[in-house]
């Protein structure tokens, strides 16, 4: 998978966030990023870029499992 189609991928996620009615966000990070240690680090991206866009996160929880890293939070918009 190359660079072009991550980004894609990821700005999709930007958007079904901001846009979506849902609040509480469910997302298999394994599903964004190739290797478990960049977990953090992609917590990191998609956060900063929804509090530039003026969302809140809370209640966050990441649940590690073998074949899954889940991330779920709520999104006050």
């Amino acid at each position: 998978m190359n660079k072009k189609e991550e980004l894609d991928k990821f700005e999709q996620l930007i958007h079904d966030i901001i846009f979506g009615y849902e609040a509480k966000i469910k997302i298999n990070m394994l599903d964004y990023i190739d290797d478990l240690i960049y977990y953090e680090e992609f917590i990191k991206k998609v956060t900063d870029v929804l509090k530039r866009s003026g969302i809140d996160l809370h209640d966050e929880e990441v649940n590690l499992k073998k074949n899954d890293i889940i991330w779920t939070f709520v999104a006050k918009k």
